[in-house]
This record gives C-alpha cells, sequence and structure tokens, in this order.
C-alpha cells in the first residue's frame, strides 16, 4: 500500500485479516532510499509484522544446514569434518548417485530443486577423491558406493582432543602487561641464498640419492642370489623325499599359489567365468565389488568372476565363482555374452564367458570371504555403471557393446 500514512498502515496491519504477503511488501520497501517517506512507512510494517509473528525467519536468508539425502546416514549438518556434495549436472550421473543411494522417488523432481540436496562423504571410498587425506574435492566421475552397513563411521574424521596438561598447584599466573602504544618495527627480512649455493645443494642431493640408489641395487641383487640359492637347496631336498610327502608338501603350499592367480603370464589362452548377479529385489542391477586384495587392476569394479577348472562346467563354475566371491547362492546360471581380452604387451589372452543367474535368496546380503579378490559389494543399475576407466577391461568391453538388457534375465 504505497502512499499511505502511518496510522493507516498501522490499522491494516494490525487487523487480524493481514496476509502473509505482507512479508513481499516490506522486502520491496527495504529496497527504498533510508530518507524517503516509504522507509519510515516500512519499518513501522516491520516492527508491526514481527509483532504479529508473521516475519518468522530473516527475508532472503538460505539455511545453512545441509541434510544428507541418503536413508539412515548418521551426518549431521552442524559438523564441520563431514563434507557434502551437490549431486551432478549431468542427468545420467545424477540418476546413478540416486539409484546408489535408494532414492528414486528424487528422479521426478526438477534439476532447480535438487540443486540444494547433497550427499556427505561418509558415502564415498577413498578412490572417489582427488586427496585421500583432505577430501576436499571428488573426482569428475565419483560415484557413492558405501551404504548401509558399509556407510563410514563419523569417528573416522573427527578431530582427535589434544591432552591438556593440568597446572601444578604452586604455579601462579603471570601478571598482565599493559598494553603497547608503540608499534614494534617490523622484522628484517631475511636474503635469499644465492643461486650458486641453491645449485650445488641440490646437486649434491642427486648425487647422495644415486649412490643410495646403487648400494640399494646392489642389495637387492644379492638378496636374488641368494633366495636362487635358497629354492635350489629346497628343490634337491624335496627330491629325495618319498613321493607321499612331497604331494603333502605340494598340498602345503597351494593355497599360497592361489594369491596371485590373476597376475600370472601366459602365452596360452585361458577361459574365465564371470558372472552377472541379479535379484527380484533389485531389478536391473547387477553386483559389483572393488579389487582392493591385490596388486594388479587394482581400484576397478568387476563382477564375481574366477578362471575354469579342468573338467568344470561353465554353470558350475558361475556357481563356484558366486559363491567364493560373494557368499550368495546361484541359481539358473544362462550364457549371455562372450567377450575377448587380448593385452599382448603384456601376456595377457583371455576369453571371458559372461552368465547371468539369479541370487536364491534376495534378502541375502553380499559379504567378501577373506581369500576374495573385490571387497565393497554393491548393487549397480545396468544402465549406470560407473565409468569405463573404472571398470575391470573384460566389463568394460562388454558395456561398450550395449547388446545386452539385464531385465529379460528377470
Amino acid at each position: 500500500h504505497y502512499g499511505r500514512g502511518k496510522s493507516e498502515v498501522s490499522d491494516i496491519c494490525m487487523s487480524s485479516t493481514v496476509q502473509p504477503w505482507c512479508k513481499i511488501i516490506v522486502y520491496c520497501y527495504g529496497t527504498v532510499p533510508k530518507s524517503s517517506t516509504a522507509f519510515q512507512d516500512s519499518t513501522v510494517m516491520t516492527s508491526i509484522l514481527k509483532h504479529k509473528a508473521l516475519l518468522t525467519e530473516p527475508i532472503g536468508k538460505p539455511l545453512n544446514n545441509h541434510k544428507c539425502i541418503a536413508p539412515g546416514c548418521p551426518s549431521i549438518g552442524e559438523r564441520r569434518r563431514v563434507r557434502y556434495f551437490r549431486l551432478p549436472s549431468d542427468q545420467q550421473r545424477r540418476n546413478q548417485w540416486l539409484a546408489n543411494s535408494d532414492r528414486q522417488d528424487l528422479k521426478s523432481q526438477s534439476e532447480k530443486s535438487l540443486y540444494t540436496r547433497v550427499l556427505c562423504q561418509l558415502h564415498f571410498h577413498d578412490s572417489q577423491f582427488m586427496n585421500a587425506q583432505t577430501y576436499q574435492r571428488l573426482i569428475w566421475n565419483a560415484v557413492p558406493t558405501l551404504f548401509g552397513k558399509d556407510v563410514r563411521r563419523l569417528e573416522d574424521f573427527e578431530p582427535k582432543e589434544a591432552a591438556v596438561k593440568p597446572d601444578h598447584p604452586y604455579t601462579v599466573p603471570s601478571p598482565e602487561l599493559p598494553p603497547s602504544s608503540a608499534a614494534l618495527p617490523p622484522a628484517p627480512l631475511a636474503p635469499a641464498p644465492p643461486l650458486a649455493d641453491s645449485l650445488r645443494h641440490y646437486v649434491a642431493l642427486c648425487t647422495e640419492l644415486k649412490s643410495q640408489l646403487a648400494e640399494k641395487d646392489r642389495r637387492l641383487k644379492a638378496l636374488d642370489k641368494f633366495s636362487d640359492g635358497i629354492v635350489d637347496s629346497v628343490v634337491n631336498q624335496v627330491k629325495i623325499l618319498p613321493s607321499e610327502k612331497q604331494q603333502q608338501l605340494v598340498n602345503a603350499l597351494s593355497p599360497f599359489g592361489k594369491l596371485n592367480k590373476d597376475e600370472g603370464t601366459s602365452k596360452e589362452p585361458k577361459v574365465r567365468v564371470e558372472v552377472l548377479l541379479i535379484s527380484r529385489k533389485h531389478p536391473g542391477h547387477t553386483l559389483l565389488g572393488l579389487r582392493t586384495r591385490c596388486t594388479w587392476a587394482r581400484g576397478l569394479y568387476m563382477v564375481p568372476g574366477d578362471f575354469l577348472h579342468f573338467g568344470e562346467s561353465w554353470e558350475a563354475a558361475a556357481v563356484r565363482v558366486a559363491k567364493e566371491e560373494t557368499g550368495l547362492i546361484l541359481i539358473e546360471p544362462r550364457v549371455c555374452s562372450v567377450v575377448e581380452m587380448v593385452r599382448a604387451s603384456e601376456g595377457y589372452h583371455w576369453i571371458n564367458i559372461f552368465m547371468v543367474g539369479k541370487v536364491a535368496d534376495p534378502e541375502a546380503e553380499p559379504a567378501a570371504s577373506d581369500e576374495a579378490v573385490c571387497t565393497g559389494w554393491h548393487w549397480f543399475a545396468w544402465d549406470a555403471l560407473p565409468g569405463e576407466e573404472l571398470l575391470f577391461w573384460s566389463l568394460r568391453d562388454l558395456r561398450r557393446e550395449n547388446v545386452l538388457d539385464l531385465t529379460v534375465f528377470q
């Protein structure tokens, strides 16, 4: 009601029919000069509306508290040690985040309304951060995979309280000094060292590093020669043992050979069985794990897989692999695709047989055994898998073909 006097405005606003849109009037009045009559009227209206409890919160001031969209997340917006990340602007990656966090209900909302939605750092693996020490920024194609019982604990990010030593009973506080009015003179800057001295320093460091490297190389060659001698001695002693003792020794050493079952190169092609697990509880999804218990292809996502044993059928291998890697019982295994992977420079030539099968108990949760290569098993939507650079090579090639529809096998 621009142009009305103070008494008229007071009568209007103190009436019982005052409407919430008076907030807008006060906001508009707040932009006029302070010397004008309109500003004085707006001051009166603001005080009256606050008295009427219509202005319950400051106008135009956004809320600072964040809340993670993951159901049951233990993070709280006021915790400074927990970082929050907005949903990606890319629709495909945003849908993948929502699917992994079990928030399919948010997919129908507009991009503008999802701008303030966040996920906290408790749902991201260390490999998804540019720096796993500071946890400040995610990689460009980061995917949240830690939910439910796999979610991180808040205690992992809380600062440890420093131990405070109690004062001795005989300590006396020092008297306070009066403030000094005279400003302290600036401290003189130390002159920069001469350039020639710096170069000589770095040359000396390089020389020292070269000598240390040569010494370590000499020790490594000596250790290799010593280990070869030990192996030859053990082999000669094994040869004189009875055949029964030799077989017992081979059986005792067989578990150590499984540790590098994926890393051994061979000039002969190998057949590998990989399993796409599906569940009625997660339609259109398959189970992926992160390779963490190996040195080769570490940090890549893959499905349960292993090399085909001698005399073993594809179906039996699929059931065995699913049980060993995830602890889940597989039923109705079927062949869905075959992918050939050749890396001649590294000596790898694999024939990957992809099997698809249903989980016998949809309510069962995957659990990695002590001998499993992958950990952190999680259900991923087939149309929202992690980026190609994060997928194991055989799964990456299968995804590139884009001819597989998991819903057909449900």
